[in-house]
């Protein structure tokens, strides 16, 4: 499980390491978990279009895509992990 921080930055160099991450992991059959309950209503990550799981998991699965063309492996780019508390517009799915 990653847990994202508000200095992650969508034209930063973290974003595509924990995209190379996240296929690296789906090369061996799992599905990375992402953790945004530490992000705060600034974050640039929040401000994505879609919000922020969406815009991680088509970066992913882009990549996949790229990567491995049709052979894509049928798992989910991530898997989300929200607050408890959290209301329905937080929730990705």
């Amino acid at each position: 499980m990653i847990e994202l921080l508000d200095s992650v930055k969508p034209d930063g160099k973290l974003l595509p390491a924990l995209v190379r991450a996240a296929v690296r992991v789906a090369e061996f059959g799992r599905t990375l978990w992402l953790d945004t309950t530490w992000l705060t209503s600034t974050s640039p990550l929040m401000e994505q279009p879609g919000g922020t799981f969406e815009y991680l998991d088509n970066m992913i699965e882009s990549e996949l895509l790229e990567n491995y063309g049709s052979h894509t492996p049928e798992l989910a780019g991530l898997v989300p992990v929200v607050s408890i508390d959290a209301s329905d517009d937080e929730r990705p799915y």
